[in-house]
């Protein structure tokens, strides 16, 4: 019985050496792994640091007296003449920041921006021709016109975009 248990610890030592190469083998692979793991966790808290830094500047580069947004009409019975110089309208739905004045009918620009325009004019009166011009202070950006030659409603939709300075105008 003695050489049969001799031949099974010889055995079993040997696949105990085998084993050990192998996990040894194993180990050595995992250590570039572990080292890329390790530096990519830095670079994740690094990364998570400056993001947490970005949100914050987000929170106080645009404060809320920056948001500016306005909503105006004529009304439904309003109506204009040729020689008005430009359009004051007295409904205005949304003033968010102030910019729109209801007494002279310009938009004052708060802070350096761009600024997205947009109007529609509609024209039910005799006078075949209807038109509207758009300033940026005092240089004309649009001029359109429209003539009437079947007697039906008229209309202009247009806009535009424009990068303003703290303190320019625009209007109609």
């Amino acid at each position: 019985m003695k050489p049969f248990l001799i031949v099974c610890l010889s055995v079993l030592v040997s696949m105990s050496e085998a084993q050990t190469g192998l996990l040894l083998d194993v180990c050595a692979s995992l250590a570039p792994i572990t080292n890329k793991l390790e530096t990519y966790d830095a670079i994740l808290q690094q990364l998570q640091l400056e993001n947490a830094a970005m949100k914050e500047k987000l929170k106080t580069g645009f404060p809320e007296q920056h948001k500016v947004a306005f909503t105006a009409s004529l009304g439904k019975k309003e109506r204009t003449g040729a020689n008005q110089k430009n359009l004051v309208f007295p409904n205005v739905f949304t003033n968010v920041g102030g910019a729109y004045s209801t007494t002279t009918g310009f938009f004052t620009a708060p802070v350096k921006g761009v600024y997205y325009f947009r109007f529609t004019v509609t024209d039910i009166l005799d006078d075949r021709y209807m038109g509207i011009q758009m300033y940026r202070n005092e240089e004309k950006i649009l001029w359109l016109s429209e003539y009437d030659n079947d007697d039906k409603r008229t209309y202009i939709a247009s806009g535009a975009t424009l990068t303003l300075e703290t303190g320019d105008t625009g209007r109609i």
